[in-house]
């Protein structure tokens, strides 16, 4: 069975990886787009994680009275009742990042962001590939946002659509409606009447809407949708290679639909879902619930309560944000961050584990290759994730900072000596004695240390002549990568050594 989205679906392949050391914590970033039809971000908070690979993590928390969920392929969401907009997880055209105005609406695409500003006249910031960032200067009472196309209400119930035109998307049928959703590449709207219209791409019949009326929502995933009637039964058409198109019968009260699978409120609060399950999108979290979006692969709820939950695989989009972050540390394909508070998030690959961090405080965090590790307040060493060659099998003691190379661990002692274990191969554990190391850091297959005079040393293999060439003089902090290292001066100038 032939289940691909083209291009989109090895887009959404890559997009959580890390790869070393390409990530910051913002210390008040300003951004802003000046493009017509682009709203500006102003004012990344303090403590925000931002990464080249694309990912961004606001260092402030969500407000605390929602009246708005959102989620893109990738990318959450939640709009405050004074339509403050915070949005978290795939950011590699700024999508994450919605403007500092006041919202009463706002939605994802694939690599897009689109609200609607008090006077209802939509605002797009991110990707403008296919024209989704030049909405018209027309009010609207509801948008909803496709890969790269966007369909709305106006506030006479007419469909208002742009950006991507193929597949007929800017052809949208006449006549007035109460609700619209955007799939992949297709819409569906509610008739006044009840009844459901549908255009765009049918590749796998998910245009081929039910007859009758009755219906008060809908749902469109990237192949599939979801109508849910007056009774509170769910209706479903269009791709069903793992049951995504076979809904739970019983009340339901909300509907999502993504990648392949779909999830629902039931009558008494709780969730289910089903469809495929492969990256955890059908194990939803328990207690109860008043409203539900779902992305590609996660969805995303709040509780009666007010608080937020979401699910899926450990993708940033699912780190519900309680900044501000003080840390951050970068594996394969993985990454992770420190709060203020000492709890530890993660996301990206989790093949042995690596994103599994254990509960509890941390003082300080490190990333290997396939392999984590954390200092607790009492200065112990904790490590989780591959151990193949006893890269996890932490030393005893009391200590200050740790690392992570490809194989092996770092860490620096108390009392500022160095202990390491771990694959040794290449030497990259026969650590330089001395009591006056203040940082240290893990490449692939070799290590650095900063003495408190400034001094680098570098040892393993490749040879420290060629890893450590040219960095002579006296330093603050020193990085290792896979086969050079990075330094940074009492001037602040950063400089390289090695290949």
């Amino acid at each position: 069975m032939d289940i691909n989205r083209s291009s989109h679906q090895e887009h959404l392949r890559h997009r959580n990886q890390w790869y070393s050391v390409t990530a910051i914590l913002a210390v008040g970033v300003t951004a802003s787009v000046s493009r017509p039809g682009f709203a500006s971000r102003t004012n990344v908070p303090p403590g925000s994680v931002v990464s080249a690979q694309g990912i961004y993590l606001p260092g402030i928390a969500v407000p605390e009275r929602i009246a708005q969920l959102a989620a893109g392929p990738e990318t959450s969401g939640v709009l405050g009742d004074r339509g403050e907009a915070i949005a978290w997880g795939w950011n590699n055209n700024g999508q994450a990042m919605p403007p500092t105005m006041a919202l009463s609406h706002i939605d994802f695409g694939l690599e897009f962001g689109v609200g609607l500003g008090s006077d209802g006249i939509p605002v797009c910031w991110g990707d403008n590939s296919h024209g989704q960032c030049e909405p018209p200067t027309v009010a609207l009472q509801d948008v909803r946002a496709g890969y790269y196309h966007l369909v709305g209400l106006n506030m006479s119930g007419q469909l208002v659509t742009w950006g991507n035109a193929a597949f007929g998307l800017n052809s949208p049928p006449s006549g007035t409606f109460t609700a619209v959703a955007a799939g992949a590449d297709f819409s569906v709207a509610i008739r006044t009447d009840g009844s459901i219209a549908c255009w765009g791409k049918n590749s796998h019949g998910q245009c081929n809407s039910p007859d009758g009326t009755g219906f008060v929502a809908v749902a469109a995933g990237d192949l599939h949708s979801l109508a849910l009637r007056q009774d509170g039964s769910i209706v479903a058409w269009g791709s069903n290679f793992f049951g995504e198109s076979n809904p739970p019968r019983g009340a339901h009260v909300a509907i999502g639909a993504g990648y392949l699978f779909g999830a629902a409120i039931r009558a008494d609060g709780t969730l289910t879902c089903w469809g495929l399950a492969s990256s955890g999108q059908c194990d939803p979290p328990k207690g109860a619930f008043v409203a539900l979006e779902v992305g590609s692969t996660h969805g995303i709820a709040q509780r009666t309560s007010g608080g937020i939950a979401c699910w899926g695989p450990t993708s940033s989009a699912c780190i519900i944000p309680n900044g501000p972050y003080v840390e951050i540390a970068a594996g394969w394909g993985y990454g992770l961050a420190r709060r203020a508070d000492g709890d530890v998030v993660a996301w990206g690959k989790n093949d042995f584990g690596q994103c599994d961090v254990p509960s509890g405080p941390f003082v300080a965090i490190g990333a290997g290759y396939w392999h984590a590790l954390g200092i607790r307040p009492d200065g112990s060493v904790q490590c989780w994730g591959d151990n193949t060659f006893g890269q996890c099998d932490a030393r005893t003691g009391a200590f200050a900072k740790v690392a992570g190379g490809d194989r092996y661990s770092l860490a620096i002692r108390a009392d500022g000596s160095l202990a390491c274990w771990g694959d040794n191969t290449d030497s990259q554990c026969d650590v330089p004695p001395g009591r006056d190391f203040v940082a240290i850091d893990a490449g692939e297959n070799h290590a650095v240390g900063l003495r408190s005079d400034g001094s680098i040393e570098c040892w393993g293999n490749p040879l420290p002549a060629a890893v450590c060439e040219g960095l002579d003089g006296t330093y603050i902090d020193v990085a290792a990568g896979g086969n050079h290292t990075v330094a940074l001066t009492t001037e602040g100038e950063i400089v390289c050594g090695g290949g």
